[in-house]
């Protein structure tokens, strides 16, 4: 028991060193941290991984009779839950739950399936707080599937002519297996948008049948995302993403992402580079992807034209069951240490495909995973380890997985796992030199590979015939469908760098096909013949292939159980082409279904006559074991094999690689290898697989250690050398540490100490040079330079590494003072040290830190001799000293010589301390007293405070105060009658107490103010106020006074007639300032609206309370009179017409009036109410009744079935507001009726437009603010009091002078005619373009003409002070750009200002 715990803490401390690592973002020091963690852990690790706990291990039995489906699960401890669901195969959801088990049940019968339907199973299990996940696709005799769909067949064009007889086999063996191959040979150097449109092209001409795409060979790889699945930072960027090509309705940007700093250029993505932003798929994928690209892999020592070959052979023989692989899988779980189910993708797929019990978990820190799979066969496996990296010359390559193998070791080796997924850091970053994820494909019996775990795969559609394009088409779009959608420890990961190495058409399980299939012409009936399958079959189907399409349409109902079908229903058509394909019912792990082999082929032709020969010839000789010609040099007696691939036998030829000396030796030596020589050879040399660059002669110096083959070639045909093992005595470690920092200042040294080991000796190096006597392990530095040792063991010797040792001088250091360093008390001086970049301070008194004081300066107060260490780089210099005095004067004192109290015109002599050099300085209450300053002594004879200020070599002392009083005076004060403080123009009155027989003098500012004589004073300046008191020759001085006066606001006015606007600016006084204008009502902002001509008053108050007034004057254009404005009730418009009346007028003007698709609407959103001619408005109107919100949807002419006053009254304002827009005859005012105001009530200050406005969002549905009443009484009270143009009810007022418009000549479409200026347009309305005529201008005077909104905004300038030759000028006018509605075009020549009206529609 007490090993166990030891077991479990310490595979505990190993997690949390991958989580320490993991949050730091590299997988790499992660899975280095656990596996030093776990060297402790003896023997297999306890039973179940959480990989295993995530992962729900399922398989299926099933039954015909009743119909059963069985599934199945190994038990796993410390279960609590177990939840079933179900749905069929191409559903994208699961439904509610199918069935909740007990925690200990390891099955799951449902009786309620159907035979013939495809299901697929969710069993989601909790155990031990971890979630698992199993999925299973099943079924009971799942019919055959005839036709696959359409297959892009992308062939890399360098390979179609040396490849040409194994591609066309391949595209034999997709129609076989029920594909249409759509073939393009593209170039490798094209772009990925060129090879996108290819695809583009195919997928378009038939977007439901295409369903896949093939790859083959190195076509122009896409780059997508800016992340690192694999967890490394320098990994982050763009990876490889095929999907690109596969997903083809979304939207791929490059102009977002910006990194430039990943480890691989390759990796790089800036906007702009070819490579895409996107991490996720856009939207769904379209078709399965697939590739098989075997270029740059060095390490196989074969072309990439002989790797391709050799794969398209070898899937071609998995395809007609040349090999069958062992039904059994692998998951060698490299990585079961981290806390993530890294291998659940493994065991949760695995299970379905060949059985829980025939899956191999071996123990993954013993024996590599490669020693599993050399040669032994798999159906399935899954490896997952730390990635692996190794620079091939100068290129970095992702090359492999700790304990799992390297592309160099699959190069010599069998790997002979058919399906296959791996994991582990870098490789699946898959296009670079021998990337491991590829290089499966090329050794063995592999055909497929992928990077699972991040995201997870589901490949358990293929235990019933899937192919692994429709599984990985399906993984790569799993957004929810199939949890969990990584096994990793990231929160969420992006997929667009899923993709699946191999051919996406491969099935699982494959029936051994028919033969020699022969159509013959039976009585104008086609007759079929076949060999039969070599395996036990339920028979055949027999398909037609369409001549044009080529999809197979199946003529057999049931499986014929013979060889040949007669069924003399077909009619013989010559040259069409038949397949036929052997049919097996399929039992395994996951149910049953019916499976099929490819089909054999065969061509209609004359009665009696033979198949078609492996030429494709009828009743040709080209027949199995017959010779051929594979077009290879290299091989001899090449023959047609049972699948019809021409294959020969490799020429022999030998090559011996000889040593010229010992081929061990130590790191630094050498050994010539020569191969056998020989007239035209060619010769490469490989090291443990992989080619030497640049060793193409027949010799090489081999210096590192390693395997040695030479291959050499002659006349096209080569052979390799057996290999020569070279073994270099690896260098003793010689590594040189210092144990101390290696930057020091001057005095000071470093440890230096080397690799150490038994009979090691030594010798040390400084800048290259021999250190004299420095043999030992370690030696002390104390002078700049490059120190190396040389270690030698058993006559090898090595030079170490580098070690840079930096003696740095001290820094200067020096203090000079800002000022003089002798200072009385209260007095400082500054003193400054050295500055310098990076420099640090510590200042001193009298040897001792001053606390706080490490600035560059220091302020000193104090007496002492004062120092700074200053510190650069570590490095410190104390200064020389600074030393400072601080001289102090004695206290200073008054003594006064008699009493200090007497009767007025008495005085008592005071005296104060006196020294040698003394000067002093008298006071009374506080000012000083004049002439006082060189005795030290004073007649006090007024009453008051005394003090007195002495000072000595410059420091002062400032004595005590005596307090003098004087029996029968005023004292002498000063009060004023108001504030100090006040605005200019007033005034305060400062009064001096008065007393008997004084005179009297104010000061200001210490300055005597001229005439001021009184006891009182009128102060109106700003100043320092005090007065002088005589009485019997003596004169007192008062305190003083501060007199303040604030300055009032200066103002300039400004007034706008255009705007009908006055303005005011102020200055000169304290912001902010407030306004005050006696507009009705008042208006308190700089600027005031105005409505009538005069003037006007604005009162300005600074932040201070001082205020300014003035007055601006403005004359407002002459208003024209707005009167005559009108509208027409509903009845008006809905009257039967006599010809004259609004009726009438309607019925003339509507379709002017109301063009386009909206013609007459009121209401918004969904509820809104049309009239399209001047018919169906007078059949609605007038609609009286209720009032309400129209219905939903749009009522088109509803007639007089369809009641709603408001609808009425609304329509009928409209009408009125229209025709007065586009026709100047309606009405006989200038206003616009839209524009006119409403004056009082609810809505007053609105425009008649805006309570329109608000009347189509209330009546539709959109706004309930007023209510629909409130909105109906004003509308009424328009459309009734202003029928006709009358002067109505006073309800509307008119606009202001901007709104108001000229009158419009319609019968010569004049725009404007007042006076000498004319406008005119034609037409009016436009639509396009016209043009303007401006007549009466003065010549040779400027003119602008522009056009405006109806609010004053300038919209386009036409003429920009234009000079005139003639009184007319006529311009070209385009309405591009302006929205349907009236505008004001304004003419302004001088001082002379035209304005009229343009309507555009």
């Amino acid at each position: 028991m007490r090993k166990t715990v030891t077991i479990e803490a310490n595979l505990k401390s190993a997690i949390s060193s991958v989580h320490s690592a993991m949050r730091v973002g590299s997988f790499r020091s992660a899975i280095w941290a656990g596996l030093t963690a776990m060297m402790i852990l003896p023997g297999q690790l306890f039973g179940q991984t959480v990989s295993e706990r995530g992962a729900v291990q399922l398989s299926a039995t099933v039954q015909s009779s009743p119909a059963r489906i069985t599934l199945s699960w190994p038990t796993m401890a410390s279960t609590s839950s177990i939840t079933i669901y179900r749905k069929t195969l191409e559903s994208n959801s699961w439904g509610g739950v199918l069935a909740s088990v007990s925690a200990s049940a390891t099955q799951y019968q449902d009786n309620s399936v159907t035979i013939g339907t495809h299901y697929e199973y969710r069993v989601v299990r909790v155990s031990g707080g971890v979630t698992g996940n199993g999925y299973i696709s099943t079924g009971i005799m799942v019919p055959v599937q005839d036709y696959r769909g359409k297959m892009i067949l992308l062939v890399d064009n360098t390979m179609s002519g040396p490849l040409a007889n194994e591609i066309v086999q391949l595209e034999r063996d997709l129609r076989a297996d029920g594909w249409v191959v759509l073939r393009s040979d593209v170039s490798r150097t094209a772009s990925v948008q060129t090879i996108r449109n290819t695809v583009l092209g195919h997928y378009n001409s038939d977007p439901s049948n295409v369903k896949a795409l093939f790859l083959l060979g190195h076509i122009p790889v896409p780059y997508s995302g800016n992340q690192a699945p694999d967890g490394h930072g320098e990994h982050t960027g763009a990876w490889p993403c095929d999907g690109y090509y596969g997903e083809l309705t979304g939207t791929w940007t490059d102009n977002t992402v910006n990194n430039s700093g990943a480890q691989r250029t390759e990796n790089d993505n800036v906007p702009g580079d070819g490579k895409f932003d996107q991490t996720q798929f856009p939207s769904d994928l379209e078709l399965q992807v697939g590739r098989v690209d075997l270029s740059d892999l060095p390490a196989f020592g074969q072309s990439e034209v002989e790797l391709l070959r050799a794969y398209l052979i070898k899937a071609h023989s998995f395809k007609v069951k040349g090999f069958t692989p062992q039904e059994r899988g692998i998951v060698f779980d490299n990585l079961q240490w981290v806390s993530s189910p890294m291998a659940g993708s493994g065991f949760r797929n695995l299970a379905p495909l060949v059985g829980p019990s025939n899956i191999t978990a071996p123990y993954p820190y013993g024996e590599a995973f490669h020693t599993f799979v050399n040669g032994q066969s798999y159906l399935w496996t899954y490896s997952s380890g730390g990635g692996l990296q190794a620079y091939v010359g100068s290129t970095l390559t992702f090359n492999g997985a700790n304990n799992i193998g390297t592309t160099e070791q699959y190069a010599t080796m069998q790997m002979n796992g058919v399906f296959n997924m791996s994991f582990g850091s870098y490789f699946g970053d898959w296009d670079n030199k021998n990337n491991f994820l590829r290089a499966n494909l090329a050794s063995g019996q592999a055909l497929t590979n992928c990077w699972a775990a991040i995201p997870a795969w589901y490949f358990h559609h293929m235990g019933m015939g899937q192919n692994i394009g429709y599984s990985t088409w399906r993984t790569m779009n799993n957004s929810s469908l199939y949890t969990p959608l990584t096994e990793g420890w990231q929160g969420s990961i992006g997929r667009v760098h899923l993709g699946l190495m191999g051919d996406p058409s491969l099935r699982m399980q494959m029936v051994a096909p028919p033969s020699n299939v022969a159509v013959v012409n039976a009585s104008g009936a086609a007759s079929f013949s076949w060999s039969a399958s070599s395996e036990a079959v339920a028979g055949y189907h027999v398909y037609a292939l369409d001549p044009t399409s080529g999809i197979p349409t199946r003529l057999t109902t049931n499986p014929v159980t013979g060889t040949t079908y007669q069924p003399g229903s077909i009619p013989y058509v010559q040259g069409r082409q038949y397949l036929v394909r052997a049919v097996k019912l399929r039992v395994n792990q996951s149910g049953s279904y019916y499976d099929m082999s490819l089909g054999a082929l065969g061509t209609a032709s004359a009665a009696g006559s033979p198949a078609l020969d492996c030429a494709g010839v009828a009743g040709g000789s080209a027949l199995p074991g017959t010779p051929c010609n594979d077009g290879n040099a290299c091989t001899t007696n090449d023959t047609w094999n049972a699948g019809c691939q021409c294959v020969g036998t490799a020429v022999s030829s030998s090559v011996t690689a000889t040593a010229g000396g010992s081929t061990s030796f130590c790191t630094g030596g050498s050994v010539v290898l020569n191969a056998t020589t020989g007239t035209g050879s060619t010769y490469a040399w490989f090291r443990d697989g992989t080619a030497i660059n640049g060793a193409t002669s027949a010799s090489y110096t081999a210096t590192t250690g390693g395997s040695y083959t030479v291959r050499r070639s002659v006349s096209g045909c080569s052979s390799t050398s057996a290999p020569v093992v070279v073994t270099v005595s690896a260098a003793p470690a010689s590594t040189l540490t210092a144990a101390s920092a290696t930057t020091f200042c001057s005095g000071g040294s470093v440890l230096l100490n080397a690799s150490t080991g038994t009979s090691s000796a030594y010798v040390w190096y400084r800048n290259g040079t021999v250190i004299s006597s420095a043999t030992a392990s370690s030696f002390t530095a104390s002078t700049a330079g490059s120190y190396t040792v040389q270690r030698t063991v058993g006559g090898c010797a090595a030079l170490s590494n580098a070690v840079s040792v930096t003696v740095t001088a001290g820094p200067t250091s020096a203090i000079t003072a800002s000022g003089s360093t002798s200072f009385c008390t209260g007095g400082s001086v500054v003193l400054n040290a050295t500055t310098g970049t990076g420099s640090s301070y510590v200042w001193y008194r009298n040897g001792t830190a001053i606390s706080g004081a490490t600035a560059a300066s220091y302020s000193a107060t104090m007496a002492g001799s004062y120092t700074v260490q200053r510190s650069v780089s570590g490095c410190s210099t104390v200064s020389a000293a600074v030393n400072v005095t601080v001289g102090e004067l004695a206290a200073t004192t008054i003594t006064p010589d008699g009493p200090t109290t007497f009767n007025q015109g008495g005085s008592v002599p005071l005296y104060a301390t006196w020294t040698t050099g003394s000067s002093f300085v008298w006071y009374r209450n506080g000012t000083a007293i004049t002439g006082s300053t060189l005795s030290n002594t004073i007649t006090a004879s007024e009453g008051g405070s005394y003090t007195v200020v002495r000072t000595v070599s410059g420091c002062s002392s400032t004595s005590p105060a005596v307090n003098v009083v004087v029996n029968g005076s005023t004292a002498l004060t000063v009060t004023a009658n108001g504030p100090t403080t006040f605005c200019s123009g007033l005034n305060v009155v400062l009064s001096a107490s008065t007393t008997s027989g004084a005179t009297y003098q104010w000061r200001r500012n210490n300055s005597n103010i001229s005439g001021a004589t009184t006891p009182n004073y009128t102060a109106t300046q700003t100043g320092s106020y005090t007065v002088r008191r005589t009485v019997s020759g003596v004169t007192t001085t008062s305190s003083a006074v501060a007199v303040s006066v604030n300055p009032l606001p200066t103002l300039a006015t400004s007034a706008s007639p255009t705007n009908a606007t006055v303005s005011v600016a102020a200055s000169g006084a304290t912001a902010p300032y407030t306004y005050l204008w006696n507009t009705s009502p008042s208006q308190t902002t700089a600027t005031a609206t105005v409505t009538a001509s005069g003037t006007y008053s604005v009162s300005v108050t600074a932040a201070t309370g001082c205020r300014s007034s003035a007055n601006v004057t403005i004359a407002l254009p002459t208003a024209v009179n707005c009167s005559g404005i009108r509208a027409e009730s509903q009845g008006s418009w809905g009257a039967i017409s006599n010809g004259y009346d609004p009726a009438a007028y309607m019925t003339s003007n509507f379709a002017a009036a109301f063009p386009g698709a909206t013609f007459l609407t009121i209401g918004c959103g969904s509820r809104m109410l049309r009239l399209n001619s001047a018919s169906a408005a007078g059949a609605f109107l007038p609609s009286y009744g209720g009032v309400g919100v129209l219905p939903t949807g749009t009522l088109l002419n509803p007639g007089s079935g369809y009641s709603n006053t408001f609808a009425g009254e609304l329509i009928a304002l409209k009408l009125s507001i229209r025709f007065d827009e586009v026709n100047a005859s309606f009405s006989p005012s200038v206003a616009l009726l839209k524009n006119m105001r409403i004056a009082s009530g609810t809505f007053s200050g609105w425009t008649v437009q805006q309570l329109v406005d608000q009347a189509d969002s209330e009546i539709g549905g959109c706004s309930s603010t007023y209510g629909l009443n409130a909105l109906n009484a004003a509308m009424l009270n328009i459309n009734l009091n202003y029928y006709q143009g009358s002067n109505g009810n006073g309800f509307l007022t008119c606009p202001p002078a901007a709104f108001q418009m000229e009158a419009t000549d319609e019968a010569d479409n004049e725009l404007s005619r007042t006076g000498e200026l004319e406008l005119l347009l034609f037409p009016n309305p436009l639509s396009e373009s016209g043009r303007i005529r401006v007549t009466g201008l003065r010549e040779k005077a400027e003119m602008t003409l522009q056009v405006l909104s109806l609010d004053g905004r300038v919209l386009r300038v036409l003429a920009d002070r234009m000079g005139t030759a003639a009184s007319t000028v006529e311009l070209s006018f385009d309405a591009e750009g302006l929205a349907s509605g009236v505008y004001l075009i304004q003419v302004v020549q001088g001082t002379r200002s035209k304005v009229g009206r343009l309507v555009v529609e």
